[in-house]
């Protein structure tokens, strides 16, 4: 039986066969462990990047499974996808140290849960005052 971690792919030589992917994580906190620990149990290789080296290595050792703690930039070259798990108000920050803007995620699938709120306020943010680059949908 497979878990919601397995990714399986179809196709003529690969019906039912699951597929490891090379998934970078940006961010240290709660998500980023939580779907940190499903990926990595479900045998895909796991990289973590955050703002803090010593959250990310410390995060990494916690999941076992061969995680990895790297640099942000590294966290996103020649992966099969990226989760941005960090807050609203790091949203650039994070997009800019990774190289977004010189184009390091294009072609990458970015998973995107990040709410356009005030940490810990539920406060919903305007354009305005969206991080720059990006808007939120209407």
């Amino acid at each position: 039986m497979r878990d919601a971690f397995s990714t399986v792919t179809t196709g003529p030589n690969t019906v039912g066969e699951a597929e490891t992917m090379r998934i970078g994580i940006l961010g240290t906190g709660t998500l980023a462990a939580a779907l940190g620990e499903g990926w990595a149990r479900a045998g895909h290789e796991v990289v973590i990047g955050g703002r803090s080296q010593i959250k990310a290595e410390k995060l990494a050792e916690r999941l076992g499974h061969g995680v990895l703690a790297v640099a942000p930039r590294e966290a996103v070259a020649d992966r099969d996808a990226v989760l941005l798990a960090v807050s609203w108000d790091g949203v650039a920050d994070m997009m800019g140290s990774v190289g977004a803007s010189d184009g390091a995620l294009r072609g990458t699938p970015l998973i995107d849960p990040t709410n356009a709120v005030t940490h810990g306020v539920g406060t919903l943010l305007t354009p305005s005052q969206s991080a720059p680059g990006i808007s939120p949908t209407r």
